[in-house]
């Protein structure tokens, strides 16, 4: 076990590997790293859901626990996992709450992605080490989906085993349609969600709204997609 350090970190940031990369360049060796069960739930709920993003975070804790079993760090899981109520009001900040709280408990370091959080992190006086998210690929010069819009197209609903609809018309006169031959497939649906989340992370006209169990929001450019 790896001896206890004075540094103490909280992290919300396992997507992209920044506690491990920490680690193995020395800044943040013989450190106590904690991971707030909320994080662990979130990367459950994307990975089960075929989400890239919750694939990479739980290779992150793997990766950890492997330091930790060189010495290298000490790694601990800590808090409550999300209930359903907490989850139901994530768009207002509970878990990123739960999370803080836990900082503050603990004395610790939160590193965390989240720009929002650590701007509330740092007004309630806790030491933040934020890092941007990593940009993995090349933003796509347009998204699949455009495809579906036109310049009556107020939004678009895609759903697995549904052909897509479309909400068209001028205010006042709105009508659903429906804009495609064939229901979607699961497989299609996963592509678009990992271009939108590829375009996202890469384009500096994508950023990430919401991101919690089985909710996620971004803007990319002019849409806004759930």
């Amino acid at each position: 076990m790896a001896p206890r350090s004075a540094r103490s970190v909280i992290t919300s940031a396992v997507i992209d590997g920044h506690v491990s990369e920490r680690v193995e360049s020395g800044s943040y060796e013989g450190a106590a790293i904690a991971v707030p069960e909320a994080v662990v739930a979130e990367l459950e709920s994307q990975a089960n859901d075929g989400r890239e993003s919750g694939w990479d975070g739980l290779e992150e804790l793997q990766r950890l626990a492997e330091l930790a079993d060189e010495g290298a760090v000490e790694v601990e899981y800590v808090g409550r996992r999300p209930s359903d109520g907490d989850r139901h009001a994530a768009e207002e900040g509970a878990v990123d709450a739960l999370i803080r709280d836990l900082a503050a408990e603990r004395g610790a370091t939160l590193l965390t992605s989240d720009k929002v959080q650590s701007e509330v992190a740092r007004a309630k006086g806790l030491d933040v080490e934020y890092v941007d998210p990593e940009i993995r690929g090349d933003a796509p010069e347009r998204l699949a989906i455009e495809d579906f819009f036109d310049g009556e197209t107020m939004s678009v609903h895609l759903k697995t085993g549904v052909a897509p609809m479309a909400k068209r018309g001028a205010v006042g006169e709105m009508r659903f349609e429906t804009i495609g031959d064939e229901p979607l497939t699961e497989d299609a649906l996963r592509e678009w969600i990992g271009e939108i989340e590829t375009a996202t992370r890469a384009s500096s006209d994508g950023f990430t709204e919401l991101d919690r169990n089985g909710m996620t929001i971004v803007q990319f450019g002019e849409y806004r997609i759930a």
